[in-house]
């Protein structure tokens, strides 16, 4: 054979091995694609730690646990679980209702199967089937902390549209939070603020969610809290009333300067009665007694619901007792 054709056989020999090589990885990299995605049923390992808010004891559990089960999944989800269960443990957010007290260790929680089932997609993942769930029982220990409870602050400002109030204050959900630190740290907190926030142009209920200021070296059982504040439309009625004497001792007198105010109501809309009948302002005795400059501030009898606030002008009264 001519040397330029032994040239070309071999040229054309290693093309169709270099074909047949590419080919041959064509092949496997579908069979290994194809395989990954077909259905396997297998026994899956997965180490957790566990976080829950318990009353008295740390946010994270000091030791972590395996929750093994029979799962059905695509080989994809295998490899990933795989992946991940090699390189960190898994952090379980769980329920402080799903902690079960262990006897004879007040650091000890547990949880049984029934518990368990809830969280198999957070423990195995979207996508794989529990079969058969062969943990019957996980314990974890959360270090006891010290401790207070204090209360919660709003920290807030709110305007109105016009004719429109609050028809009480703002109402927080939960109202109070553990506050977890050393005890030198905890003498120092008797209340937790909420960060500020303004609501304006009101005339519905207003509510939301709210994030909590964490005052130093402490840790708090809440992130936030919800709000809620109920709005009403009100309206104004002035008119002027009476100021009337009660509990005066036989054969004294007391006398009030001056005698009449003037009140402004402020009720809820529409109205549910009329303020001006069946409400009373008088001077109590008592407080005379206890005034040292004679000077009294009236109280009120018979206000009905849906008044939201009165006012008095004057505020306060001067008052003489006439011995008879």
């Amino acid at each position: 054979m001519p040397e330029g054709g032994k040239n070309r056989l071999k040229s054309l020999n290693r093309r169709d091995l270099s074909i047949l090589i590419i080919s041959l990885l064509l092949a496997f990299c579908i069979w290994f694609l194809h395989s990954l995605g077909l259905s396997y049923s297998q026994t899956i390992r997965v180490p957790v730690t566990a976080e829950s808010s318990l009353d008295g004891h740390s946010s994270e559990s000091s030791n972590s646990a395996v929750v093994v089960a029979r799962c059905r999944t695509t080989g994809f989800n295998l490899v990933k679980i795989s992946r991940n269960t090699s390189r960190r443990v898994l952090s379980l957010h769980v329920d402080p209702s799903d902690l079960r007290p262990y006897p004879g260790d007040g650091d000890l929680f547990y949880m049984t199967l029934a518990e368990l089932n809830s969280y198999s997609e957070e423990v195995f993942g979207k996508g794989t089937s529990v079969e058969m769930m062969l943990s019957d029982t996980v314990v974890f220990r959360f270090a006891r902390e010290n401790c207070k409870k204090v209360p919660v602050v709003p920290l807030y400002t709110a305007s109105f549209k016009e004719q429109y109030t609050a028809l009480s204050g703002m109402r927080l959900i939960p109202d109070s939070v553990l506050v977890y630190g050393e005890q030198i740290q905890l003498d120092r907190v008797d209340a937790v603020q909420t960060e500020s926030f303004s609501l304006s142009g009101l005339s519905s209920l207003a509510h939301g969610e709210v994030r909590l200021s964490v005052p130093g070296a402490v840790r708090l059982s809440a992130t936030s809290v919800e709000y809620s504040m109920e709005v009403t439309r009100y309206v104004e009625i002035e008119a002027q009333t009476e100021i009337g004497i009660r509990n005066v001792p036989l054969g004294k007198s007391l006398l009030v300067y001056p005698a009449t105010a003037q009140v402004r109501y402020i009720c809820v809309f529409p109205l549910s009665a009329d303020p001006t009948e069946g409400t009373e302002f008088y001077i109590d005795y008592a407080d005379f007694e206890k005034s040292m400059s004679g000077t009294c501030i009236p109280k009120t009898s018979g206000l009905p619901q849906g008044v939201l606030s009165y006012s008095l002008d004057p505020q306060v009264f001067n008052c003489a007792e006439r011995v008879r």
